[in-house]
């Protein structure tokens, strides 16, 4: 969940002029998730890195725990690999441009069933006295040829995005239903396991930036 709006944030920083319609601004978003590479990434990651001051530091701490982050990123980028999406219709809605797209991505449900059947595997990993680095370190070269199986399934979903003019150019407000489809339907299988909780905090924490970020640009 957090990666696709890392993604998203990558895919917004760079809109048109705002002199063409907020369909236009949104097909370059999501036109840049469906070109998505380590490339964009890094260039992100150093940005983030010049801004917080303690972000090496908490990098090298995970790559202590084995955790690769190019290894992390691949997975997000395989996650997109399939991402494709069909500008329907757009319209205005008072101050809001209201974009109608069908968005494709991986299926969770097929996503899950791989990750599923690797449990078992993960957990006694994990539980039968392996180094944990190492472990982790195993655990995302399997998740890596996991996100990349051919044989993975995708999902179509109609959903409409609210956009509002910032600074010359319309910006998605995020919703569920966005990232729900942006993520193959993983919003939806999360709550029915039980995750309803903490994606409510997830989606409040979502809200109140974009909030903050529209009453600083007015």
């Amino acid at each position: 969940m957090l990666a696709t709006l890392l993604v998203f944030a990558i895919a917004s920083c760079d809109g048109s002029s705002g002199v063409k319609q907020a369909e236009d601004d949104l097909s370059k978003s999501l036109g840049t998730i469906k070109s998505l590479n380590m490339e964009m990434i890094d260039e992100v990651m150093e940005t983030g890195v010049r801004a917080m001051p303690d972000a090496g530091a908490q990098l090298a701490q995970l790559e202590s725990l084995g955790i690769d982050i190019d290894k992390v990123f691949q997975i997000v980028i395989a996650y997109f690999s399939r991402f494709d999406y069909k500008v329907r219709s757009s319209k205005m809605d008072g101050s809001f441009a209201v974009v109608t797209v069908d968005i494709t991505s991986i299926d969770a449900t097929s996503l899950v069933t791989k990750l599923v059947s690797k449990f078992t595997q993960f957990s006694g990993m994990l539980n039968q006295g392996q180094p944990e680095p190492e472990a982790i370190a195993t655990i995302l070269d399997e998740l890596v040829v996991i996100f990349t199986d051919s044989s993975l399934k995708a999902k179509t979903t109609k959903c409409d995005f609210r956009m509002k003019l910032v600074d010359g150019v319309y910006i998605p407000i995020l919703d569920e239903g966005n990232i729900n489809a942006l993520t193959g339907g993983a919003v939806s299988y999360a709550r029915v396991a039980g995750m309803g909780g903490q994606l409510d905090e997830i989606f409040q924490m979502l809200e109140n930036y974009q909030i903050q970020m529209y009453e600083q640009s007015e």
